[in-house]
């Protein structure tokens, strides 16, 4: 997905991408959880493997020293998914329960509900775990 600077975030903060996510993806610290569960979503709406390698903590199960096939991973998932929406439902310390919607493998509706819990490492916030719950919905004849 290509996005000029001047649209909407795909965060759907409501601001524009240069004013929002942009400047975390360009190397801005990132002052909180809440921003980086925006930033690492609008990354993966428009495939940014490296940004989520890089805000994902060591301690997450997911990280992998072998970058390189850890960002096939990554890339690919961003590849077969389509990143809907996004919806921040609540926010305190290092914990941001979200809900998004995605289309699956390009074909699936599904909303997921996260728990993330998030850890400071080097002064920089970086997502360390979470508790997902994935619902998958009823495909609607067009």
């Amino acid at each position: 997905m290509k996005i000029s600077p001047n649209d909407s975030c795909p965060c759907e903060s409501g601001k524009k991408y240069k004013k929002c996510c942009r400047r975390y993806h360009n190397s801005m610290k990132i002052p909180t959880p809440t921003d980086l569960v925006r930033a690492r979503w609008s990354a993966y709406a428009l495939k940014l493997p490296d940004f989520i390698m890089q805000t994902t903590h060591p301690d997450n199960p997911d990280y992998d020293a072998n970058f390189a096939k850890w960002r096939v991973r990554v890339e690919a998932y961003c590849l077969r998914n389509i990143f809907h929406k996004l919806e921040i439902v609540s926010a305190e310390d290092d914990k941001v329960t979200y809900r998004a919607e995605i289309l699956a493998f390009m074909s699936q509706p599904t909303t997921i509900t996260e728990d993330a819990v998030f850890a400071q490492k080097d002064g920089n916030w970086l997502y360390l775990d979470g508790e997902l719950d994935t619902e998958e919905s009823e495909i609607k004849d067009a």
